[in-house]
């Protein structure tokens, strides 16, 4: 289990030490976005969202977008009155709730999903996602929260990524997909400039 997950311990003066836990899951039939939801919300954790496994740039993408949600709540800057909000919010690179469900939220077809959690210690985490996984009938895979081929072409899509702007942000010796995640990053923390505009 530990190896599909990807753990990352924070501190917060609201939340205190949290672990932020990420992994995707594949699911064998398609399952409505709001049974998904109520089965990841109903296991407990402080913090829980799910996306479409096609608008994860990487793990680095929903830390990013975690950090910057934190840093919201805490300078009281917060567009959505709940975190999970937020972090759909960042993810999407978005201000309005719609315009993110529909860029990052998952679809009724989709057989691919990723969940982060915000849990107290990587027990609570491991212990969400076996419930979770197991509940769904779904197993972890790591493959559907890193970048790939495979996602290139929705990733640029979905941010509005243009072939200019992508190999103008590939550094010496890096690859297309890394200089994506860059993009994507940078749309993430954009939501930061436009609250403050």
């Amino acid at each position: 289990m530990a190896r599909c997950l990807k753990l990352f311990q924070l501190e917060d003066p609201i939340l205190g030490k949290v672990v932020v836990a990420a992994a995707g899951v594949r699911v064998v039939s398609p399952l409505r976005p709001d049974d998904v939801l109520k089965v990841v919300k109903g296991k407990g954790g402080i913090i829980c969202q799910i996306f479409d496994y096609l608008a994860v740039a990487s793990w680095r993408h929903l830390l990013h977008a975690s950090i910057l949600a934190l840093k919201a709540l805490r300078e009281g800057r917060m567009l959505a009155r709940d975190l999970g909000i937020e972090i759909l919010l960042y993810v999407a690179g978005e201000r309005q709730i719609r315009e993110a469900i529909s860029k990052v939220g998952i679809k009724e077809d989709s057989r691919g999903i990723v969940i982060l959690y915000f849990a107290r210690d990587r027990e609570e985490a491991e212990r969400l996602f076996d419930e979770v996984v197991k509940e769904l009938g779904g197993l972890l895979d790591d493959s559907l929260i890193e970048i790939s081929e495979d996602k290139m072409e929705e990733l640029k899509r979905r941010f509005s990524i243009c072939e200019e702007e992508l190999k103008a942000s590939v550094a010496e010796g890096e690859d297309e997909l890394k200089a994506l995640i860059k993009c994507v990053l940078s749309r993430v923390a954009e939501i930061d400039i436009k609250k403050e505009a």
